[in-house]
């Protein structure tokens, strides 16, 4: 998937995004960056879900000239209402929505058992979808996500409302997803560490521009946090990854 010049504003209001010119491939891409800085609208942008003119490219052809794109992306958002009294199972099945009917086949049923064993959440089944946790329902709508075997996955704070032990779960699921079915998934995040421990490429994106895209290890450095996040920090390294330790020095945002 690809962005070309990509710029947006939101009722030609400030500049959101700012001739971006962006790129992810197969495996785990995450995007970093602080609050308001255009991460969550070029998750939209690439959706099609803020409509762009000649901007981005799905397949070789202009993301709003294809027919195919629900089939093979899905997206999630990062705030998500729910006010229908379905059931956790009658949503999932809305997962594969374009090849549902009046009559549910059994390949559907299928689908919805492996997809809700696989995330382990068989047991919420038929509870009603507003009588379950938040955390609970961010892992429902991440496992609708996947329903239809999609190859591109968008997917804005899949660890919003989870506890460490569940946001490990979720980002292992995502990336195990991703090398089975040879998937592209692009993920926004705010937790460096988690952004360090999964992904394959890194965007760093700064007043609606990308500052720096590649690798983990050649992105995270302590001039990027000074100079993207206003925060003096210092890297280390243990046998597992890169993580990140913020010393008491701060200039203007909090990691």
């Amino acid at each position: 998937m690809i962005a070309r010049q990509l710029t947006f504003e939101y009722h030609a209001q400030k500049r959101v995004l700012d001739h971006i010119d962006f790129e992810f491939g197969k495996g785990i891409n995450i995007i970093i960056g602080p609050n308001a800085s255009g991460k969550s609208t070029i998750l939209k942008c690439l959706a099609g879900v803020l409509k762009t003119k000649d901007s981005v490219f799905f397949e070789g052809k202009e993301i709003n000239e294809h027919k195919n794109l629900y089939q093979k992306l899905s997206y999630l958002p990062q705030q998500i209402s729910v006010n229908a009294a379905l059931n956790v199972f009658e949503i999932m099945l809305l997962g594969n929505m374009e090849q549902l009917s009046w009559h549910i086949g059994r390949k559907n049923l299928e689908q919805v058992e492996k997809v809700m064993d696989e995330f382990n959440i068989r047991y919420l089944a038929q509870k009603k979808i507003n009588e379950i946790s938040g955390g609970q329902l961010q892992e429902v709508f991440i496992a609708q996500a996947l329903m239809k075997n999609p190859k591109y996955l968008l997917i804005d704070e899949p660890t919003n409302n989870l506890d460490l032990k569940n946001q490990l779960e979720i980002m292992d699921k995502i990336s195990r997803y991703a090398r089975k079915n040879q998937a592209s998934a692009l993920i926004v995040l705010h937790d460096l560490n988690l952004a360090v421990r999964y992904a394959n490429a890194l965007h760093v994106v700064k007043n609606g521009k990308i500052y720096a895209s590649g690798k983990p290890e050649n992105i995270v450095t302590e001039s990027m946090l000074e100079e993207v996040y206003g925060i003096k920090a210092k890297i280390i390294k243990d046998g597992e990854g890169r993580y990140i330790l913020p010393k008491a020095s701060c200039d203007s945002s909090v990691l």
